[in-house]
C-alpha cells in the first residue's frame, strides 16, 4: 500500500518522492504546495492478487488518512479479526462524498444534477449505514417524494444515482454486492415508454414554425429538423465539427450524450441555411446571438410555435417542444425506407427500445401495411392459380 501523486499534465501516477513527472518531466514541487496535485491511495485486496487505487482528492493529509485506514483493515484481515474488506459502517453521506471525489465522476456531464439528487437522498438516509438499507425503506422514500409533488421520472433519477454510487463502491470492494439488493428490489415508478412523446411535425407545420421564428433561431430549428440532433449537440456545435464542403457534421465523443463520435450528413436544404450563418472570430460556436453563443431557445421556439397557431409545452395536450424535431426526423427517415440501423447510427440511439420511443407509427403506416398485405395475398393467389394451370 502506498500514496501516489498524479501529474496534472499527462495523468501519470508515481511515488510521492518524485519532484518531476517521470513521463513528461513536469515540475511537481510547486504544484504540490499550491494544492494542484491529485493523490491516490494504492492498496491490495485481501485474499487476491488485485491491486487497486482510490482517488483521495488534492489533500495529502486526506490521502494519508485513507491509506492508514486501508492498512488497518488489511492488518485485521491478516490477523483474522475480519473476513473481508467491504465496510459495514459506511453511511450514505460519506459514500456520496467518496463517489464525487472520483476522477471519472468529475468528468460526468450530469455531475451537478447528481449532487442535487444526493442531497435529496441524504435528507432521508444521509446518516443511515448503507448495509442497513432495505427495499421497504426505499419504497417508502419513493412515496414520500411523490407526496412532495415530485414526478415519477425525477424520483427514479434520485434513486438511480444513489444506486450508481453503491454499485461503484461495490465494484471497488468497498461495499458488499448485497448492498445493491434493496435497489434491485425497488421497481422504478415510471413504466417503460410511459413518458414517450407522440408528437411529430408535418412538413407544413415545420415551414410555418420556421417562418415565424426569429432570424437567429431559424438555423437551429432547421438543424434539428434535418439532422435529428439533440438540442445540446446543436447549441454546442463548433466550427471545427462543421464540414460544409464535405456536407457533414462530425461530432466527437465528448460532444454526444452517448459518449461516442457521430457522423451526420447535411442535406441540401440545410446546407444552404448553414452556409449563411455568420462566423465570429471571437468564438468557435456556430449559433450566436449578438456575438455570443446561444444557451437556451425555449422562449424563441415557444414564440415560433405559438405564432404558427400551434400549442407549445411538454405537459400541454397536443403541445410541441423542440425535442419533437428529433422524433420527426426518426419517423420520416423510417417512412422513407432508410434501414433502422442507419438511422440509429445517425441519431446515436444505442438500443432498439430507445429508437422505438422516437419512431412514431401513425394511421398512414397502418393503411400502408394493410395495402401491402392485400398485394402480398394477391401474389400468393396468383401463384397458386398459375401452378394449378400448369399441372392441368
Amino acid at each position: 500500500m502506498s500514496i501516489l501523486s498524479e501529474c496534472p499534465m499527462c495523468h501519470k501516477k508515481m511515488a510521492l518522492k518524485h519532484k518531476k513527472c517521470t513521463k513528461c518531466s513536469l515540475d511537481l514541487k510547486n504544484l504540490k504546495k499550491n494544492g494542484r496535485i491529485n493523490y491516490h491511495v494504492r492498496y491490495y485486496v485481501p485474499g487476491s492478487q488485485k491491486i487497486k487505487s482510490v482517488l483521495a482528492g488534492q489533500s495529502l493529509k486526506e490521502a494519508q488518512r485513507i491509506d492508514s485506514e486501508y492498512k488497518a483493515t488489511n492488518r485485521k484481515v491478516a490477523t483474522g479479526m475480519i473476513d473481508n474488506i467491504p465496510q459495514t459502517d459506511l453511511v450514505f453521506e460519506d459514500l456520496f462524498l467518496w463517489f464525487l471525489r472520483l476522477y471519472t465522476t468529475k468528468k460526468l456531464k450530469d455531475l451537478e444534477a447528481k449532487k442535487i439528487h444526493f442531497d435529496r437522498f441524504n435528507t432521508r438516509f444521509g446518516k443511515t449505514k448503507v448495509v442497513r438499507l432495505r427495499a421497504s425503506m426505499l419504497k417508502n422514500f419513493q412515496a414520500e417524494l411523490k407526496d412532495e409533488g415530485l414526478s415519477d421520472r425525477y424520483v427514479d433519477y434520485i434513486i438511480a444515482d444513489a444506486r450508481q454510487a453503491v454499485r461503484t463502491a461495490s465494484d471497488d470492494d468497498i461495499l458488499s454486492s448485497d448492498c445493491l439488493k434493496p435497489f434491485n428490489r425497488t421497481p422504478r415508478l415510471l413504466k417503460p415508454r410511459a413518458n414517450a412523446r407522440d408528437q411529430v411535425f408535418s412538413s407544413d407545420e415545420f415551414e410555418l414554425i420556421y417562418k415565424k421564428a426569429s432570424a437567429h433561431i431559424k438555423p437551429i430549428i432547421a438543424t434539428g429538423y434535418y439532422t435529428g440532433m439533440r438540442k445540446g449537440e446543436i447549441l454546442n456545435l463548433r466550427r471545427s465539427r462543421l464540414y460544409l464542403k464535405e456536407n457533414c457534421i462530425r461530432l466527437k465523443a465528448e460532444d454526444t450524450k452517448e459518449g461516442k463520435p457521430k457522423f451526420i450528413p447535411i442535406v441540401k436544404p440545410l446546407l444552404g441555411i448553414l452556409e449563411k450563418v455568420p462566423a465570429c472570430i471571437h468564438t468557435e460556436y456556430v449559433f450566436l446571438y449578438r456575438g455570443k453563443p446561444i444557451k437556451d431557445i425555449r422562449k424563441g421556439f415557444s414564440d415560433a410555435v405559438k405564432g404558427a397557431g400551434l400549442k407549445y409545452g411538454q405537459k400541454v395536450e397536443g403541445g410541441y417542444i423542440f425535442h419533437d424535431l428529433r422524433h420527426t426526423f426518426v419517423t420520416f427517415m423510417r417512412k422513407s425506407g432508410v434501414p433502422e440501423s442507419v438511422i440509429m447510427s445517425i441519431t446515436g440511439h444505442q438500443t432498439r427500445s430507445m429508437f422505438d420511443r422516437y419512431n412514431r407509427v401513425d394511421i398512414d403506416d397502418k393503411f400502408n401495411a394493410s395495402d401491402r398485405y392485400i398485394e402480398y395475398m394477391k401474389s400468393i393467389q396468383s401463384a397458386i392459380k398459375d401452378t394449378a394451370g400448369s399441372e392441368s
